[in-house]
């Protein structure tokens, strides 16, 4: 006999309590990782991912952790009204660091330099797939929830109106 122990673990939980667990969780993660960039207009926004584990080269994030929290934003849209705007906003950031490489993709890392700027890890700095294809998963779930008439048009990963 197999014994299913997530099927066990769920039944001791109303959906109600699922939810606020989750919404709790969701809310200290914002509180803890997410971090404005000082002085933008429009805001944009990141994920600090050295924040318990600081690195040598001050890294503040990159891709990757990028990508992940465009994916929840996105997912979490449904719950949290502005969900969207830090979408949005990261969107922003992703757009200020492009990858030398190609234009349309993320440099894989920034760090802050010792004036406190946010810029690229290195001068020439590449992509990363795996935060790319966060990037353009994400992407693709907010074009479903959100469609085209936004600021940015979600199926190509452009910024309406900013970029041919």
């Amino acid at each position: 006999m197999i014994t299913i122990y997530n099927d066990s673990l769920i039944n001791l939980y109303s959906q109600a309590n699922l939810n606020t667990e989750l919404l709790s969780f969701y809310n200290d993660w914002k509180i803890r990782y997410l971090r404005p960039v000082e002085d933008s207009s429009p805001l944009k926004e990141y994920l600090f991912y050295t924040l318990d584990q600081p690195t040598s080269n001050n890294a503040v994030t990159c891709s990757e952790a990028i990508g992940y929290g465009m994916v929840i934003f996105s997912i979490m849209s449904k719950f949290d009204p502005s969900a969207k705007d830090h979408f949005t906003s990261i969107y922003d950031y992703i757009k200020s660091y492009p990858s030398i490489y190609n234009s349309n993709l993320m440099a894989w890392q920034q760090i802050k330099d010792s004036n406190g700027s946010i810029i690229n890890s290195e001068p020439e700095t590449s992509s990363a797939t795996d935060g790319d294809m966060d990037i353009s998963y994400s992407l693709l779930i907010a074009h479903k929830l959100w469609g085209e008439n936004d600021k940015i048009n979600y199926k190509n990963g452009q910024l309406k109106g900013l970029m041919p």
